[in-house]
């Protein structure tokens, strides 16, 4: 992943598919293993972004059905 620019409230579509993807990974157990360079990315970009923090938030926190 290259060098990215946190610090805009709003995030590109590439970013936002990227944090999605990590996150549903994180949550499934039969697919690609999210690795810890990953991992980083998505705190980096969620401690400097309130959108990317929100989504991640979303995802994770969402009740399992």
């Amino acid at each position: 992943m290259d060098t990215l620019l946190f610090m805009n409230a709003m995030l590109s579509t590439n970013y936002r598919l990227e944090l999605t993807d990590i996150c549903c990974r994180m949550i499934t157990t039969d697919g690609i293993e999210v690795t810890l360079d990953e991992r980083i990315w998505m705190q980096k970009l969620c401690d400097a972004n309130p959108s990317a923090r929100s989504i991640r938030d979303g995802i994770l926190n969402a009740p399992i059905r």
